[in-house]
């Protein structure tokens, strides 16, 4: 049998290439829309990455998709993040709450130092001023400061 005779199989070449060109343009789609998000690049990083990675990165400057490496690393760092959005809202909720909460602690602190020490002794604390050095002990004719020795 010739290779250009039907075999009696459905398979169509032609309809096959255009199916593989339809898929092709979606994924170049697809592609431009992540390009788009990710906007102006204008902050620099630094980064080591696996083989796995840098295969993954090769693989699409091979294919013309990108340019360099760092177009290739950004959208795949931007889908990444994408992908893992969910995480990543959880993630930055909490962030926002430990930063409220350390806002309040520096707060609260502020305040403790700035009152005056009165009643020192009956709130359990020290007598006003700095504590004791070792000069200033032995001066007055005492011992080192404990932990001081």
């Amino acid at each position: 049998m010739a290779p250009s005779e039907n075999t009696g199989s459905n398979f169509d070449p032609q309809r096959s290439l255009n199916e593989l060109g339809d898929l092709l343009q979606g994924i170049g789609r697809t592609i431009e829309e992540s390009i788009s998000r990710l906007g102006t690049r204008g902050n620099v990083i630094t980064v080591r990455v696996n083989d796995r990675a840098l295969e993954a990165i090769d693989a699409l400057i091979a294919a013309g998709i990108f340019k360099t490496r760092s177009e290739a690393a950004a959208y795949l760092i931007d889908e990444g993040i994408s992908a893992k959005a969910a995480v990543f809202e959880e993630v930055n909720a909490t962030a926002r709450r430990i930063n409220e909460l350390r806002d309040q602690m520096k707060d609260l602190l502020r305040q403790g130092i700035r009152r005056p020490a009165t009643n020192a002794g009956a709130a359990g604390g020290s007598q006003a001023g700095p504590p004791p050095t070792a000069t200033s002990a032995l001066e007055r004719g005492g011992s080192w400061p404990a932990g001081e020795r």
